[in-house]
């Protein structure tokens, strides 16, 4: 995956308003208890009134761009199967007055993982949800909220599911914060004062939504049931768990008191399964049979003016007790729009709806897929293991009626999974006289890609066939030009006339690339312990001044790593050490100037080839194949020009990886760039520096110990260490005869003349 260097942009707002336009059909709409996803934006009010005595949400809940003054509730809503966002709502303090009996988000479809997302809401103070007992799957993500407190004193974990998180960005810090759960403040008579003393009113003192309501938690014995919710906003409730058909908490203790369901819901009530009569939608509610055959899906788009918008419905299929959207792969659509096992798998096509592939759950539903009517894929930039995600998704695809786009997908830097791509058939590209108009769709287009680098090749030489419709490339900076013209010839089969300046808009793409045409050897001519002398052909250009020079890039490797090529446009870079230097040719210089000295690459060399100040010898020439002369002088074995360059103040005894790549106007890039090969050099080893730390301890006339730290710079591999002694004079006569004082020379005793004689 391609490191890329650069601040992350947030892709919230892009993916809300793509979700805006993917509207489920619900269960029933008419009855006021389950209703259709919701979607309200910028007039809600009438709308607003729809939704008034719903329930439950077959879908997904979307307020956006709203001001709020109390004009929007859902005094009745308890349950949510798919995710909630919140985004740019104004003068909204509280969700305490959207949803005060919301229980349990399931998460059936989530919002890049999360299923609760609250997004810029400036006026929000806290996000209160009193009687939310559970989020089955998704986790929270709450940004830019400025004034938004009490998100500390919830306790998410006993909300969300393991494995779930919140994540909390530009919101107040804890010092901004008083997050007091609810209580009231008592005076307290003592002997001598009278003290105020603050007497919380939750059962969990530490766990609140707001000023005005506690967090109803449950006792561990209830499980995922839950335990009876309490009608009051604050205080003590019931510890009454639910029944295991429950989920999350229940209004009495039936099963048609559950405020959702573990299973299905049938009727108000939950139960474990579909009766006969009955298939599960969505995994959570069960229908009639007949009412699954005659149901539609709308999440169908169409890209039209560079908008998206939903345009059809597709008919539900019947699927072992189950009412899907799609057959799975394998099975085909017989009559009655019942599922049937293909007689020959292989050979089985899956029909499934337009897509807009923006999120995980968007690639699970493109999986099993062979044919469909329109792709688009716009992906995020935060999904995990996205490459081995997208072959596992897009294996099977191998025909689309209308189009293709891949528009926005900064995450995206090779498309070789769509390489069982078989047509495009371009249905509805247009009559041919419109082709040649700018805004005319196109079949395939590949758009706004910023590290898109490779495409893909045709397997088996089965080339893609774009039936009908143009193709387009536009803005994708780090793709090639020559990636472009080469896909173009030997991967597609396209039927209308190409206009490659247009269509393929060779101004725009790859102009922040490294577009290497081809690649060249660099050779190694001389290794020291601290520097390797390169050699490598000079690039012919028609513009000398089009070539500005050569740099060298090297980095230290281990032992058996190898590295890939690093891309100058991103961060990747970072982790190799370049040099740059025009194409040269340094000879030894003349031993008439013993004193002379040549910069070379920064660094004084001497007449004999040395560095000053350096052992190692350095001798500035060019050793090639046995060649005891100098490149001038070696014209029968080596191309006629090449430049040569000394990489200095490497490491001993380390191995490094080096390429050169010539450095181009940007104009020329495209035509003339080029790259070495990488080759792995390991300097030579050398002197190690000194131990440090020596100490020497006698242990006896016969004896000393010595003890040292290791060498801080081992230049190699340190086998062992050379001790060196010597023996010294000790005036032996004087210690046998314990004439200590005579040896005053070495320090050891201080004693006067006269005294000394005396008592000799």
């Amino acid at each position: 995956a391609l490191l890329k260097c650069r601040q992350a942009k947030p892709m919230l707002y892009k993916s809300i308003i793509l979700f805006l336009s993917l509207l489920f059909c619900g269960v029933r709409c008419g009855d006021g208890k389950i209703c259709n996803s919701i979607s309200m934006t910028m007039s809600p009010v009438g709308k607003a009134q729809t939704f008034f005595n719903c329930t439950a949400v077959d879908g997904n809940v979307v307020l956006s761009i709203i001001d709020m003054n109390g004009a929007v509730s859902f005094p009745h809503l308890r349950e949510i199967s798919g995710f909630l966002v919140l985004y740019r709502l104004r003068n909204l303090t509280t969700l305490a007055q959207l949803f005060p009996q919301l229980t349990v988000i399931r998460g059936l479809a989530t919002h890049d993982s999360y299923a609760l997302v609250i997004f810029d809401l400036p006026d929000l103070q806290d996000m209160a949800l009193p009687n939310l007992r559970r989020i089955y799957r998704g986790g929270i993500r709450v940004e830019s909220a400025p004034k938004l407190c009490y998100y500390r004193s919830v306790n998410f974990s006993a909300i969300l599911s393991p494995g779930y998180k919140t994540n909390f960005h530009n919101v107040p810090d804890k010092t901004l914060c008083r997050d007091v759960c609810p209580g009231d403040w008592k005076k307290e008579e003592a002997s001598d004062r009278t003290k105020i003393v603050y007497k919380p009113k939750c059962p969990n003192p530490e766990h609140c939504w707001s000023l005005s309501f506690c967090q109803k938690l449950c006792s561990a014995a209830c499980g995922a049931a839950g335990c009876l919710v309490s009608s009051s906003a604050g205080g003590d409730y019931s510890k009454t768990c639910c029944p295991s058909a429950c989920l999350g908490g229940c209004y009495n203790v039936t099963n048609r008191g559950c405020a959702a369901c573990k299973g299905y819901r049938l009727n108000g009530a939950c139960v474990d399964r579909c009766p006969a009569g009955y298939v599960s939608y969505r995994d959570w509610v069960c229908i009639r049979t007949s009412d699954c055959v005659t149901r539609f899906s709308m999440s169908s788009i169409r890209s039209s003016s560079n908008t998206l918008s939903v345009i059809e419905r597709t008919t539900m299929k019947l699927f072992n007790g189950t009412c899907v959207q799609a057959c799975p792969l394998g099975y085909a659509v017989s009559d009655g729009q019942v599922c049937s096992k293909c007689a020959d798998a292989r050979n089985c096509a899956r029909y499934c709806d337009p897509l807009l592939v923006h999120s995980i759950e968007d690639l699970e539903a493109v999986k099993g897929c062979t044919i469909m009517p329109q792709l688009i894929i716009s992906l995020s930039d935060d999904i995990p293991d996205l490459e081995k995600r997208l072959l596992e998704s897009f294996r099977d695809l191998t025909e689309i009626e209308e189009s293709l786009m891949i528009i926005n997908s900064p995450a995206l830097t090779s498309l070789s999974f769509l390489s069982n791509l078989r047509v495009i058939h371009g249905k509805n590209s247009g009559s041919a006289g419109q082709r040649n108009q700018a805004s005319q769709p196109a079949s395939l287009a590949i758009e706004h890609n910023d590290f898109l680098q490779s495409l893909w090749n045709a397997t088996n030489g089965r080339r893609l066939l774009v039936a009908k419709g143009k193709v387009r490339f536009y803005m994708n900076r780090r793709l090639c030009n020559h990636k472009i013209t080469e896909f173009v010839k030997h991967t597609l089969n396209v039927t209308d006339f190409i206009n490659f300046a247009e269509d393929l808009s060779p101004r725009t793409n790859g102009d922040l690339a490294s577009c290497i045409n081809r690649t060249f050897d660099i050779l190694v001519g001389l290794v020291t312990s601290r520097s390797v002398m390169l050699h490598w052909p000079m690039l012919q250009v028609k513009d000398k001044r089009a070539l500005l020079g050569y740099s060298i890039y090297y980095r230290q490797v281990r032992q058996g790593e190898t590295v890939q090529y690093a891309d100058p446009s991103t961060c990747e870079i970072r982790q190799w050490q370049t040099m740059f230097t025009a194409c040269t040719n340094l000879f030894v210089p003349d031993n008439s100037s013993p004193n002379q000295l040549v910069e070379y690459s920064g660094i004084p060399v001497k007449h004999d080839g040395t560095v000053e100040g350096d052992d190692d010898l350095l001798r500035v020439s060019c050793h090639l194949n046995n060649c005891s002369q100098c490149v001038g002088d070696c014209k029968k074995k080596l191309p006629p020009k090449q430049c040569q360059f000394m990489v200095v103040l490497l490491k001993p005894a380390s191995r490094y990886a080096m390429f050169v790549m010539p450095q181009l106007v940007v104009e020329q890039q495209q035509a003339y760039g080029s790259k070495s090969r990488i080759i792995y050099v390991d300097t030579m080893p050398t002197q190690p520096s000194p131990p440090h730390d020596f100490k020497v301890e006698f242990r006896s006339p016969s004896e000393m110990r010595t003890d040292l730290e290791a060498a801080i710079e081992t230049n190699g591999n340190v086998t062992h260490y050379l001790l060196r002694f010597k023996e010294m004079p000790s005036h032996q006569e004087n210690v046998i005869y314990g004439d200590d004082c005579s040896i005053s020379a070495f320090g050891l005793c201080i004693s006067s003349s006269s005294s000394s004689s005396s008592n000799r």
